[in-house]
C-alpha cells in the first residue's frame, strides 16, 4: 500500500472512532435532547462585538476545561473585540449535567471520556449559527480554542473556518485518536504555547506539525497575558482578513 494511501486510511480510521464516540449510545429517541443541550451552549454564549460597521469578522472561541468565565476566555474575548473582531464563545457547561473534564488542583484531565464529542458538536452548532448572524462576515470566520478548547480546535477537520488558532495544547495525546492536527489541508493554523506547560509537563504547542508555532519562553498555561501571543494572534488574523 502506498504511503499516502496508508496515511489516508489511518485518518479515516481515527475519524471513525471519533464519530463512534459522537454517535454511539444515542438512539433516535435521545437525539432531540442532545440537540437541545447543544443549543443551550449557544444561547448562553459569551459574545463581544467591536464598534465597526458590518460585515464583521468573527472568531468562534472554545473555552478550556474550567469553563467560560475562567482561564483565558474573557481576556481573549475582550482583546480580540478591541481589535476589530467579533467573538462568540459557546458555554459548554450550559449543558445539563455537564461535568468538568479536569482537576486544576492536580493538573489532570480525562474525567469525561466523551468530552471531545461534546466540543465537536458545539463547534459545528456555533459555526451554523454564526452563518445566520446578519452582521457577521461569513467569509471571515475563525476558530480559536484554549487548552481543552484548543484540543477541540485542533481536531476540527471540516471546512468553514478561514484559519484556526490553537492555544495551550500540544498535538500529542495519550490516545492516538486525539493526537495530531486534523484541520483541513490548506487552512492556516497558528499554535501558541509555553516552553514548559505544567499541564503537560512539556511544551504546550503543536510542535512538529504543519502549524505556525509560537513558543513562549518560560512556564505557563494561559496565553492571553503574553504580549508576544497577542501580537502573533493579531498578525495571524489580520493576514487572513
Amino acid at each position: 500500500m502506498a504511503r499516502g494511501t496508508r496515511r489516508n486510511a489511518r485518518r479515516v480510521s481515527r475519524w471513525a472512532v471519533v464519530m463512534a464516540l459522537a454517535l454511539g449510545g444515542c438512539a433516535p429517541a435521545t437525539a432531540p435532547g442532545r440537540a437541545a443541550d447543544v443549543a443551550l451552549t449557544w444561547e448562553r454564549r459569551l459574545e463581544r462585538r467591536p464598534e465597526a460597521p458590518p460585515p464583521v469578522p468573527v472568531v468562534v472561541f472554545m473555552h478550556g476545561c474550567t469553563g467560560i468565565w475562567t482561564s483565558d476566555t474573557p481576556a481573549w474575548v475582550s482583546f480580540l473585540a478591541s481589535h476589530g473582531y467579533a467573538v462568540v464563545a459557546p458555554d459548554s457547561f450550559a449543558r445539563p449535567g455537564r461535568l468538568s473534564n479536569c482537576d486544576p488542583r492536580t493538573l489532570t484531565t480525562g474525567r469525561v471520556p466523551d468530552v471531545q464529542r461534546l466540543r465537536y458538536e458545539e463547534i459545528a452548532y456555533a459555526l451554523a449559527r454564526v452563518r445566520e448572524l446578519p452582521w457577521a462576515d461569513r467569509d471571515r470566520v475563525f476558530l480559536m480554542g484554549h487548552s481543552e478548547g484548543g484540543v477541540a480546535a485542533s481536531l476540527w477537520d471540516r471546512p468553514g473556518f478561514r484559519g484556526v488558532i490553537v492555544s495551550g495544547r500540544p498535538c500529542r495525546a495519550r490516545s492516538p485518536h486525539l493526537s495530531g492536527l486534523w484541520t483541513p489541508r490548506g487552512v492556516p493554523v497558528l499554535s501558541i504555547g509555553w516552553a514548559m506547560d505544567p499541564w503537560y509537563r512539556g511544551p504546550g504547542s503543536c510542535q512538529g506539525t504543519r502549524a505556525q508555532v509560537v513558543t513562549l519562553q518560560g512556564i505557563g498555561h494561559a496565553t492571553s497575558s503574553s504580549p508576544e501571543a497577542q501580537r502573533a494572534v493579531l498578525a495571524f488574523l489580520d493576514a487572513l482578513r
